[in-house]
């Protein structure tokens, strides 16, 4: 990872850099038609994520360039929400995604979850080759847990068991 590179639980005061990030990569790089209205998790990181499990920011020289949540769900299983990295930011160079997942699967591990879910949209082809370098398998909708919470882009779903 670049020494530049931290990953840092979220705090307040990343919120509207955060939103704007995602906002940017959904909105502008990939024209999906989501709005920040759409997702009111995002005003409510600490009530929701840190309630609930974790959110976590990937940080270049202290500025947001990547994020990922986990959701708690029933039975020692989470759902990995708004996983994003700027896109100068991708690939291992920086390593800003497998840090951010890296860091998710660990606090999932140490909090005895078992079981992954994210749902993702088709438009982000370098995030299904992601997912899977990094033990997701692609399941149906129907697979997933009752209290998983899809997003309307999301077209695709994917599992991961942590042992």
């Amino acid at each position: 990872m670049n020494h530049n590179m931290a990953i840092s639980e979220y705090r307040p005061s990343y919120e509207s850099e955060v939103i704007r990030l995602i906002l940017t990569i959904q909105q502008e790089e990939f024209q999906l038609p989501v709005s920040a209205a759409d997702q009111p998790d995002l005003q409510n990181i600490p009530s929701l994520y840190q309630k609930n499990g974790n959110f976590w920011v990937a940080l270049y020289n202290g500025r947001p360039v990547g994020t990922l949540g986990l959701l708690l769900l029933d039975n020692h299983q989470a759902a990995l929400r708004k996983m994003f990295v700027k896109k100068n930011f991708r690939g291992p160079s920086f390593g800003a995604a497998s840090s951010l997942m890296n860091q998710a699967v660990s606090w999932a591990e140490s909090h005895q979850i078992t079981d992954l879910f994210l749902g993702t949209a088709d438009a982000f082809r370098r995030a299904h080759h992601f997912y899977e370098n990094h033990h997701f398998q692609q399941i149906s909708r129907e697979n997933l847990p009752p209290r998983f919470s899809a997003m309307k882009i999301d077209t695709r779903f994917y599992h991961r068991h942590i042992d």
